[in-house]
């Protein structure tokens, strides 16, 4: 049922590309024969229905009441024709009302776990003011020079962009971006590395030794500021909802927040499956709905799963204002192994806690298994 185009066969599919009220910039990047993908069709010549692939990132396009495509779409899955076997998740970028119904079937026994994104954009004319680099700090465009500068291996995302720029006819085209140099290390950089005609999106990464210091700020703007002076009319900062680190930096900037985008993630391993399923219900403050996966998560055989389960119980009991279920939970996530400080203290429905004897007591059993 399925036929995998060759990159001269995309032009098949651009009609239903056309066709989708807001196509992600990767599906648009791999149509047009910039960046390497797979696109696979319902019929060569004519489709109906098309899935475009980047990496473990699905695009859906077209008719999605196309049974036979959907039928083959599920058996794909079931024997990760697409994705090999080491893969551990799928993502479905911003499908369709209507696709997100074919989504619910797909997988057995792994619904589609939402993902709620931010798209903010900086567009040509938009005023960004680069803030001043803390001291001890170097704001250095990414080129060359670089591979002298910094001690040990270039950043990954560092790497790529010199490769892209190295022998292109015009660098620019192909990627930029802005490191933040402490001594002899990357602190902190901004790179954009995905650019299709005159649009590109941004991708900025602090060290966590150097967090909190406005590197990513002062990289982003550097970076943004670069791109939209050298033939960029738009870049794009997509983020998930549940960053607001990210989303702070985006609105400090003046980004403009243009829509909503979801994201869907199936998940294959089962421990990865029912803790992100849990926490997305915990993050829309779903608190039944969290109550009822950490249920089955403290049944289980794997410790993993039994001490998260009970974490996010007691996040979800705090939810809805039951102080002693909570902590309850809590402390049997401690006995079961929990260590994580700073979950514990940046989870929002926890923090109804604060303040109490039982939540300061929490916290020092966690500091104590810590340190032990």
């Amino acid at each position: 049922m399925f036929h995998q185009l060759t990159p001269q066969q995309y032009t098949y599919v651009r009609p239903l590309l056309a066709e989708h009220p807001t196509p992600s910039l990767y599906c648009q990047g791999i149509l047009a024969g910039k960046y390497p993908g797979k696109v696979v069709v319902d019929q060569a010549d004519a489709p109906r229905s098309a899935l475009v692939v980047k990496d473990s990132w699905y695009h859906l396009l077209g008719d999605p009441y196309n049974t036979p495509f959907n039928e083959a779409l599920r058996l794909a899955l079931a024997e990760k024709a697409f994705i090999g076997e080491g893969t551990g998740a799928i993502f479905f970028v911003d499908p369709s009302e209507a696709w997100c119904a074919v989504l619910n079937g797909l997988v057995e026994n792994r619904q589609p776990i939402q993902m709620p994104r931010c798209l903010y954009v900086a567009t040509q004319g938009h005023p960004i003011h680069t803030p001043v680099l803390p001291e001890g700090f170097e704001l250095h465009f990414i080129d060359e020079s670089l591979v002298d500068l910094v001690e040990g291996e270039l950043p990954k995302d560092v790497q790529k962009v010199l490769a892209l720029r190295q022998g292109a006819a015009v660098p620019d085209e192909m990627g930029f971006g802005y490191v933040a140099l402490h001594g002899r290390v990357c602190a902190a950089w901004s790179v954009v590395d995905f650019i299709v005609g005159d649009e590109g999106e941004i991708r900025l990464v602090t060290d966590r030794h150097y967090r909190r210091r406005g590197l990513a700020l002062t990289t982003s703007a550097a970076t943004i500021v670069y791109g939209l002076a050298h033939g960029l009319k738009q870049i794009n900062w997509d983020v998930a909802a549940s960053n607001t680190g990210s989303i702070c930096t985006a609105e400090k900037l003046g980004l403009q927040r243009l829509r909503q985008p979801t994201e869907y993630i199936i998940i294959f391993p089962e421990v990865g499956y029912l803790i992100n399923l849990a926490w997305s219900h915990l993050d829309c403050h779903r608190f039944e709905q969290t109550q009822a996966v950490a249920a089955q998560m403290v049944t289980s055989d794997k410790e993993m799963l039994v001490r998260y389960g009970h974490f996010l119980a007691g996040a979800a009991w705090a939810g809805l204002e039951d102080q002693a279920k909570a902590i309850d939970h809590l402390n049997k996530a401690i006995d079961a192994g929990f260590d994580d400080l700073p979950e514990m203290e940046g989870c929002t429905p926890l923090t109804r806690l604060h303040g109490s004897p039982e939540w300061e007591h929490i916290l020092t059993r966690v500091k104590h298994l810590k340190t032990h």
